[in-house]
């Protein structure tokens, strides 16, 4: 049996496997760390960082892609009984919804 390798961005906790080329985007946080990620994994990264900004990859148009998808995404969205009573539980769609 061949074990499936994942992108660097994919969280040991997050069961869903990648989508597309594992470095088809970048994801970099606020301290400039880079991490190369699929756009599955690039989304949910992204969607979990403060201040973290998404760069193009391999894939063309996968930035745009990632960066919409993540404005609705919540943060760590395997934790899937979480409240999110927070802002920084919620998306960001949810967050600019309610006002915050």
């Amino acid at each position: 049996m061949t074990e499936v390798t994942r992108c660097m961005a994919a969280h040991d906790e997050d069961p869903t496997a990648c989508i597309g080329p594992q470095d088809a985007v970048t994801i970099v946080d606020k301290h400039g760390t880079a991490v190369p990620a699929c756009e599955n994994h690039g989304t949910v990264l992204l969607a979990s960082l403060y201040d973290g900004r998404v760069e193009p990859g391999t894939v063309v148009g996968a930035a745009t892609r990632v960066l919409a998808a993540a404005d609705t995404t919540h943060p760590f969205p395997w934790l899937s009984d979480a409240l999110r009573t927070e802002p920084s539980q919620r998306s960001n769609a949810d967050n600019r919804a309610a006002g915050e």
